[in-house]
């Protein structure tokens, strides 16, 4: 495929895409026609390097753009037709681990992943705050982000039993494509 852009000020194009992505190749993927797609064909945009990043990393580093003086944060996203998925950046540096499937809640031990689905769409805001919780234990972030396709009702995670720390900020972004890019 051909994409151009003739805009000088465009230094970088970031594919943002729903799945794992890995060097310039999509694996596990919410979008069929897109899983275990090479984008090497790509190559270059009119001399103007590109990047494919997991949709949820992609909203990650925007976030730490937003707020500056976050060091670690996550942002979990829940998009209407899939699981949940999170950005980690640690050290303000994006964090994919060793097979670039850091985030992938949908690999958490919450039932099988039809249970999860279901459990996602008739308690969307209590599948977020386990989430959250999870982030919370592991990562110990100075903030964590959220953002539904499903709900936008105020999440208290302490009302689903979830305890965060006081010193984690929580973020509801209400529309995801206002984080800087």
């Amino acid at each position: 495929g051909t994409l151009r852009t003739s805009d000088p000020a465009v230094q970088v194009v970031v594919i943002s895409t729903p799945g794992v992505c890995i060097n310039g190749t999509i694996g596990v993927c919410d979008l069929p026609l897109l899983a275990h797609k090479d984008l090497h064909d790509i190559q270059e945009l009119n001399g103007v390097q590109w990047v494919n990043e997991n949709d949820a990393n992609a909203m990650c580093i925007g976030l730490v753009h937003a707020y500056p003086d976050t060091d670690t944060a996550a942002l979990v996203f829940q998009p209407a037709a899939e699981l949940i998925g999170c950005g980690i950046v640690i050290h303000g540096r994006l964090y994919n681990g060793t097979s670039h499937q850091a985030g992938e809640m949908r690999y958490l031990p919450w039932g099988t992943e039809e249970e999860k689905k279901e459990r996602t769409k008739k308690e969307p805001a209590r599948m977020l705050a386990e989430s959250m919780g999870a982030l919370a234990a592991v990562l110990d972030p100075d903030l964590i982000a959220w953002t539904s396709e499903l709900t936008n009702e105020k999440l208290h995670p302490e009302t689903y039993g979830i305890r965060l720390d006081p010193h984690i900020q929580i973020v509801h972004v209400q529309d995801k494509d206002s984080l800087p890019e």
